[in-house]
């Protein structure tokens, strides 16, 4: 949500990358092979019905948005998707023309030719699809929400842990009664 919301706006940022198509999504990550056979098990295309496919948080995009939006509260959704990965990965920083960077480009040339730079971390084997309470979310699914946080400089608030509004994880109260 943002600092200056007027009229009870709210913003969205997706912690998860879908695709459902054939082309692949920036952090798809399916050029270097990261991203074959990364299916969600929960989640299908409206129109095929096929699973969907999983690319990793972009946290550079994530902390650009967050920043220019003037973010005051984070909604994660999705994370039941990420149950049962080994590993989890987190965009922290691009590779453009061979130099890192931890800023977003604005340059449309610039996006084009970036480059993932991932940190890994531990997945979570217990499920996080529809439960309601923090004490419920697994630890690595907390640290992982954390890592998330600190990227972005902003707290989590609300956290999705299925399609189904009730399947909400409230951590802190953003909505005015």
């Amino acid at each position: 949500m943002g600092r200056e919301h007027r009229n009870g706006d709210k913003w969205q940022s997706k912690q998860v990358n879908e695709a459902g198509g054939e082309d692949h999504g920036f952090n798809d990550d399916a050029t270097t092979g990261g991203g074959s056979g990364r299916t969600s098990r929960r989640r299908a295309t409206t129109t095929t019905g096929r699973a969907r496919r999983v690319g990793w948080f972009d946290g550079v995009a994530g902390r650009y948005s967050a920043k220019v939006n003037g973010f005051d509260a984070l909604i994660i959704t999705k994370l039941d998707i990420l149950d049962g990965f080994d590993t989890v990965k987190v965009c922290v920083a691009y590779e453009i023309d061979g130099e890192r960077t931890e800023n977003f480009p604005i340059d449309s040339s610039l996006l084009a030719r970036s480059k993932p730079i991932y940190e890994e971390l531990p997945g979570w084997s217990g499920s996080t699809a529809g439960i309601t309470r923090p004490e419920d979310i697994p630890a690595n699914a907390m640290t992982y929400i954390r890592f998330i946080e600190d990227i972005l400089g902003v707290k989590a608030s609300i956290i999705s842990s299925g399609p189904r509004r009730e399947e909400t994880v409230v951590l802190k109260d953003i909505i005015p009664r």
